[in-house]
């Protein structure tokens, strides 16, 4: 009998099906906000989670990560394609024909030394009035002339930063910036930031349609 495994495809989210009794959601599941991880990836076309599905019954079902399937559904235009974890042996992958994807391409093509353009988005609990505004785009802005100013500290290669985009209902802000996603001190650094804004300017609901605060 071909051996069950986790393999890496690229699925079309609008064929997977949800069944209730399967589910084990994990804690970054928990922590997403429903219609700020939507407005999030329909901004980005970027989904910040893997989920987990398995053939069941000759269906795709998900396991975990049902925020992040639900997201790509509902999006703004909805996306046709996304990479999830398939439980499956050969057999089945074959029989289903999953487009099976290499780690090491995803590493080539999503390398921590590529910059780019990285959408950033905050949702807040109480309305962001022009002071507010201004208050959150100065802590933005003063933490990226630190972090980019030492590169060789903080990690992240920051380079740019785009204007800010206020929304009121609910108050959202959404910014640009280039980056890579090197590790380094710059995560911490950011966290802080938002602990900050939420503390000192405006409560945070949602930081890329997650929880931030379920995070420490």
């Amino acid at each position: 009998m071909s051996k069950q495994k986790s393999r890496l495809v690229k699925v079309d989210p609008r064929t997977v099906m949800v069944n209730e009794s399967l589910l084990e959601p994990t804690k970054w599941d928990i922590m997403a906000v429903k219609d700020d991880l939507r407005g999030y990836v329909s901004l980005s076309r970027v989904l910040k989670g893997t989920p987990l599905l398995r053939i069941v019954d000759g269906a795709l079902v998900v396991i975990s990560g049902l925020p992040f399937i639900h997201a790509a559904q509902q999006a703004d235009p909805p996306m046709n394609e996304v990479i999830c974890f398939v439980e499956a042996d050969d057999k089945t992958a074959v029989q289903y024909d999953l487009r099976q994807v290499e780690a090491s391409d995803l590493l080539d093509l999503y390398s921590e030394d590529k910059v780019y353009w990285a959408v950033e988005r905050l949702t807040f609990w109480e309305v962001a009035n022009v002071e507010r505004q201004r208050r959150v785009e100065e802590k933005i802005l003063n933490f990226f002339e630190v972090v980019s100013a030492s590169p060789d500290t903080y990690g992240g290669d920051y380079v740019s930063l785009g204007e800010f985009f206020w929304e009121m209902e609910p108050s959202t802000v959404t910014w640009k910036w280039k980056r890579s996603d090197r590790e380094g001190k710059h995560i911490f650094t950011f966290l802080e930031l938002l602990s900050d804004i939420d503390r000192e300017v405006l409560p945070i609901r949602s930081w890329n349609g997650i929880d931030v605060k379920q995070m420490v």
